[in-house]
């Protein structure tokens, strides 16, 4: 696992966990400043299918706009923590 500074649209940063494995390439991101907006440029050359959960691990729901093939836009109603997976 390689950790990485992901910079947030707020020009907030947060510590974040990235596992790429040697098959199909995989992502989980931890977002541990609250915000509206998740904008990610994850790198993984796909739309990846795209899973979110609060910081108790429930599966939330989001806006989720597929920008490019590296980079996603998630929204939220309310300021937002937790993580998400990209498969």
């Amino acid at each position: 696992m390689a950790t990485y500074n992901l910079v947030l649209k707020d020009g907030k940063k947060a510590l974040k966990s990235i596992n790429i494995d040697t098959g199909d390439k995989n992502l989980q991101i931890d977002i541990t400043s609250a915000l509206y907006v998740w904008e990610i440029e994850h790198n993984l050359e796909k739309k990846p299918a795209v899973q979110i959960f609060d910081d108790s691990g429930t599966e939330i729901e989001a806006n989720i706009v597929q920008n490019t093939t590296n980079k996603v836009t998630i929204t939220f109603n309310n300021a937002t923590t937790g993580s998400v997976i990209f498969n």
